[in-house]
């Protein structure tokens, strides 16, 4: 089974050597998502799905939505 193409695959996030706390890593995803010039209903789902989980869910969340580098 291959890697899935991220919703959003033009975001791009850094996740190495950085904190590693949820609000932390929420709040780059959604900085990322307005230089994008994704639109507020795009931030707003992202956020809902990324809070409805515990955290190995919210990684699993960027990587469905961002490309991860």
């Amino acid at each position: 089974m291959g890697i899935a193409t991220p919703k959003h695959p033009q975001v791009r996030l850094s996740m190495t050597g950085e904190s590693q706390h949820a609000f932390f890593i929420m709040g780059r995803a959604v900085a990322a998502m307005r230089s994008a010039g994704l639109p507020e209903s795009d931030r707003l789902a992202f956020l809902s799905e990324a809070t409805a989980g515990n955290y190995d869910e919210l990684l699993s969340t960027v990587r469905r939505w961002f490309t991860i580098t």
